[in-house]
């Protein structure tokens, strides 16, 4: 009979269509992913006021101070940017991180806890308490806030992480980080006991929140591709200080001089 077979026929020419209707979404999504650059307006006390730029290219942060650019085609690296003095200094990954975050510890924390409420940038929102043990006692630590990353490969989403050193789920784009920082100092009491002097030490400790990142604006833009290359023309720095006082990479006897404004003796 002629129906008999012609219904396996359909259902492989169905399966077929299937197929290559889904082959055709995922390619096209790539295509648009890889077409697409996600931009951020940032403050907070990490970078100040920011630019942020990410691609599957890479990611680049642009500051009032100057760039650092991570490309994706050297990961364990990154180049800081002074577009005033046209220099760059090429550094390990790890080394910008800890340079970043000098002035302040990494999210430690040993109990989190994740809720979705509200939106934020017309996106389901995801915010993660930390909590960590301070002198026997459980304090929050941080609350960090995220977004789903959409188009944005997970790589280039995890170097950002990397940067406000939490990594949430993989799918979770971080967008604002607030911080409990705890400082601590010495004061000296000097006494005078029978003409002798006497030191006695008090360690002091102050903890308040900080601000580290709060994202102002998103959008996607169509991909530059010259922002995530190193800018032709500019000199390698030997060092952080031939970044910001040389114009060729190798600070000298005049760079020193001009920064200061005064001849050197």
């Amino acid at each position: 009979m002629p129906g008999r077979f012609l219904f396996p026929k359909l259902m492989l020419r169905l399966c077929l269509g299937l197929a290559s209707g889904m082959l055709a979404l995922a390619l096209g999504s790539a295509a648009f992913a890889a077409d697409k650059m996600l931009v951020l307006k940032t403050q907070g006390e990490l970078f100040g006021p920011a630019s942020i730029r990410m691609s599957p290219l890479g990611l680049r942060v642009r500051t009032k101070i100057g760039e650092s650019l991570w490309l994706k085609s050297k990961p364990e690296n990154f180049y800081m940017i002074n577009p005033e003095n046209k220099t760059y200094l090429e550094m390990t990954r790890q080394a910008y991180i800890d340079d970043l975050r000098e002035d302040y510890p990494a999210l430690r924390f040993e109990r989190k806890e994740v809720k979705k409420e509200g939106s934020l940038f017309n996106k389901p929102r995801q915010i993660t308490f930390l909590y960590r043990k301070d002198e026997g006692s459980e304090v929050k630590s941080a609350e960090v806030e995220s977004i789903a990353r959409d188009m944005l490969p997970a790589d280039v989403c995890r170097v950002w992480c990397e940067l406000i050193t939490y990594q949430p789920e993989p799918a979770q784009l971080p967008l604002a980080c607030k911080q409990l920082i705890k400082r601590g100092w010495m004061t000296n009491i000097m006494q005078h006991v029978d003409g002798s002097v006497k030191g006695r030490g008090h360690k002091r400790h102050h903890s308040r929140w900080m601000e580290m990142l709060t994202t102002s604006d998103l959008q996607w833009q169509n991909c530059d591709p010259s922002v995530f290359k190193l800018p032709a023309g500019y000199k390698r720095a030997v060092d952080r200080a031939s970044l910001y006082l040389s114009t060729d990479g190798e600070i000298k006897k005049g760079d020193i001089e001009e920064f200061f404004m005064r001849e050197l003796k």
